[in-house]
């Protein structure tokens, strides 16, 4: 057995205390809703990944073989349960379903392969020799390998098809989605589809005999930085776990009616009739111009059709269908003119551009210039500049 772990074993053993903290930390303080549960597994899988890792390149698994590769197979936990915490991130309002344990089919197969090859097969002592050796990694193993790529690499992808469903549909509820758009968690997934793509090309160098790390150093390093963001998301970003600000709102509408659909088909069964939609425009828009509602940062679909005396669903299909916009596009587009009569008010010279933009509406700085520059091309700064530099010019 080897004594001697180097500089990557201990970052693995780091990691795994790491994993085990959160796991804990998490449970602790923010374990309430469902989803986090889910993510605590997340990370004491990965804690259980990381010290197999690490016990394999330790030749710890020598008289134990079996107890290794059975550990091996948590490597099928993962993809699973990272969709399902999408799902449930995603979509609030849905309650687990024992239907859901088919997502572990595959990790029970593994299992189940395993465990009778290794008592059936004389010739799979000699795979599995080879690698506690260190030797040339059998074909069996190779195989695991990339069947753990492939189940990862479809989950991610289901699991992105989620999150961009999930920004296509708050767009159409909400006016200021900063707090509840997920971009973390698409990073997230990202990195870990990163994650799969190197340990692809790893296991893909290992069936062609050229190995670039011994124990898939890079993709663990991947995976390990990803665990790492996870605990910066708990500890510095808790509102995440222990207050979802998404959660309650998106509960209060049917997501269903608002799906990114083609427009005659979505509103098919409205009954609304065009005399009456184009009704409700007119009030629509003398509401916003007159009473500047745009202005409240907090504004939604909801609380404007209230205004209206209108459903939410057909408020959403008067401004798809007549004006060509999902709601945050329509709201947003008031903001940032609001914001350009302001700069162009010699009155207001002296206000800085966030306290402008925030008196339009916007609830945050960065909003404020992604969206501004989305519409005019330009940043704040660069906006003003120009409008100064047209005053002096004239």
């Amino acid at each position: 057995m080897q004594l001697s772990p180097n500089i990557a074993d201990i970052f693995l053993l780091i990691t795994t205390a790491q994993c085990f903290f959160l796991t804990v930390f998490i449970l602790h303080k923010y374990g309430k809703p469902f989803a986090n549960k889910i993510l605590s597994a997340i990370l004491f899988l990965y804690a259980a990944i990381f010290l197999n890792l690490f016990l394999w390149e330790m030749q710890a698994y020598a008289d134990f073989p079996l107890f290794g590769l059975v550990l091996s197979g948590n490597a099928f936990f993962v993809p699973p349960l990272h969709y399902l915490y999408t799902l449930f991130l995603t979509r609030s309002s849905i309650k687990f379903k024992y239907q859901m344990l088919f997502h572990l089919v595959p990790f029970i197969l593994y299992q189940t392969i395993i465990m009778f090859s290794f008592l059936m097969f004389s010739d799979f002592f000699s795979g599995k020799e080879a690698i506690i050796s260190g030797g040339e990694t059998p074909f069996f193993a190779l195989i695991i390998n990339w069947a753990i790529t492939l189940q990862g690499i479809a989950y991610s992808i289901l699991s992105i098809r989620l999150i961009s469903n999930y920004s296509k549909k708050i767009k159409n509820l909400f006016s200021s989605i900063d707090k509840i758009k997920l971009g973390w968690l698409r990073n997230i997934t990202i990195m870990y589809s990163a994650a799969l793509v190197v340990f692809f090309i790893e296991v893909s160098l290992v069936s062609s005999n050229y190995e670039i790390s011994g124990q898939f150093d890079f993709s663990s390093l991947i995976a390990a930085v990803y665990v790492y963001i996870i605990g910066y998301m708990g500890i510095f970003k808790s509102e995440i776990f222990s207050n979802p600000a998404f959660t309650n709102q998106i509960d209060n509408f049917s997501l269903e009616d608002i799906e990114s659909e083609p427009q005659t088909k979505k509103y098919s069964k409205s009954g609304l009739s065009p005399e009456k939609a184009n009704e409700y425009l007119e009030k629509l828009l003398k509401m916003v111009e007159d009473e500047k509602i745009y202005c409240d940062s907090e504004l939604t679909l909801g609380k404007l059709s209230a205004k209206i005396d209108i459903s939410a669903h057909n408020l959403s299909e008067i401004i798809n269908t007549k004006l060509n916009q999902n709601f945050f596009d329509f709201v947003n587009y008031y903001r940032v003119e609001k914001v350009k009569k302001d700069l162009a008010d010699t009155h207001k010279k002296n206000l800085t551009l966030l306290a402008i933009a925030l008196e339009a509406g916007f609830n945050s700085k960065s909003a404020f210039n992604l969206i501004f520059k989305k519409q005019t091309g330009l940043t704040p700064s660069e906006y003003k500049n120009q409008i100064s530099l047209s005053s002096v010019i004239s």
